[in-house]
């Protein structure tokens, strides 16, 4: 090999040592680089989990409704004695007897007696002069479903009523002779204690108990309206009872030639139109009504979109409907009696006026554009 050669091959040599030698420094450089990096992710995080601690451990965690400013319900409710309730009727009189059928929304659970809208109908019932006083009488108890109201049925027409009235709450399919199904579908829709390590976690770190908290409250949430579509599943026997029933119902009635009336409640949670989970089971419902040819009146698009904290008894607490809630219900139920007839005409308002007086009402009327009062409605 001559000296040119040795030479070249030397230079290459050193060329090929060089190039290796800086490929070792620039990946050093990289994986210094990236580990760097890493850990000033890591440290970023950190930070942010004591400063989130900090912040947590500084806010006061008890939770009192009494001072929350929605919370306005009444600390009693009082009753009238027995000889005092249906005032405007008279011994020997002929008088429209309505019975009211139910559950504890029927029964007005959270309400004074007054605002019952079973009271409320009696109130609408008997403003006018020229026809027979009104008595409504309640047959309902909390936590029963329809299957129980055929009982109270029973009860009710010995009255001799001209007209029975059912209030539907979406929960009335559930079967309590077999409660051990639903029973297991209503726990699975509760927040669930911390357990194990994680229990221990939630107790020393303020910021793990938020977390775990709100991923309990969101997966309970889920849980609570699947347990109500569960409760409408074909081959639910609390389903086939609901549905059993009704027509139980509508055939004594009918036999007896009283006339028959349903109002459904809708579940007085999250009640924004895009939220509210359960306009199917509305159609289910009104699927069975129609199907035994009972007519009925739904509340939901009257309570849709509006506050459900002004219409829950005790707001976060109690769901069962306030005054308000009440107080809207019976003005739906009174006017769907009198259009589908369910009533005798001479029932309706003859006395009526807009919600507000004087200039007051003009302004209410500007800032509702929508607002249009109908004199043909009761």
């Amino acid at each position: 090999m001559s000296d040119e050669e040795k030479k070249l091959k030397l230079a290459l040599k050193r060329d090929e040592d060089t190039r290796i030698s800086k490929k070792r420094r620039a990946s050093s450089g990289s994986s210094g680089g990236l580990v760097g990096k890493v850990g000033l992710l890591v440290f970023t995080l950190l930070l942010c989990l004591v400063c989130a601690e900090v912040v947590l451990r500084g806010q006061k965690s008890e939770f009192s409704i009494a001072t929350d400013p929605n919370y306005d319900r009444q600390e009693r409710n009082y009753y009238p004695a027995e000889g005092r309730q249906n005032p405007w009727i008279r011994e020997g009189e002929e008088y429209l007897r309505v019975a009211v059928v139910g559950d504890s929304f029927t029964n007005g659970a959270g309400v004074p007696y007054q605002d019952k809208y079973a009271v409320r109908l009696e109130n609408l019932l008997n403003l006018n002069d020229g026809v027979p006083p009104a008595a409504v009488k309640i047959w309902a108890k909390g936590g029963t479903s329809t299957y129980d109201h055929y009982r109270y049925l029973e009860h009710a027409v010995e009255w001799e009523p001209d007209i029975v009235i059912l209030g539907i709450c979406l929960n009335d399919a559930e079967d309590h002779q077999k409660n051990q199904t639903h029973s297991a579908w209503r726990a699975d829709g509760l927040p669930k204690p911390p357990e194990g390590f994680m229990k221990w976690l939630t107790s020393w770190s303020k910021v793990a108990s938020f977390v775990y908290t709100k991923k309990e409250v969101v997966r309970a949430m889920k849980s609570h309206e699947q347990y109500y579509q569960k409760l409408y599943q074909e081959d639910y026997h609390g389903y086939k009872k609901f549905q059993g029933f009704l027509g139980e119902m509508k055939k004594e009635l009918d036999k007896r030639d009283i006339k028959f009336f349903v109002m459904i409640w809708p579940l007085l949670g999250d009640l924004k139109t895009e939220n509210y989970s359960f306009h199917n089971i509305h159609e289910i419902v009104h699927g069975v009504l129609d199907g035994y040819g009972i007519p009925y009146v739904d509340l939901l698009p009257a309570f849709i979109g509006k506050s459900s904290t002004r219409l829950q008894a005790i707001p976060y607490v109690d769901g069962h409907p306030s005054e308000i809630g009440q107080r809207i219900a019976t003005e739906v139920l009174y006017r769907a009696l009198i259009e589908q007839k369910i009533l005798p005409a001479g029932y309706a308002a003859q006395h009526k006026g807009g919600p507000i007086a004087g200039d007051y009402s003009r302004w209410y009327k500007k800032l509702n554009p929508t607002l249009v009062e109908d004199q043909s409605k009761p």
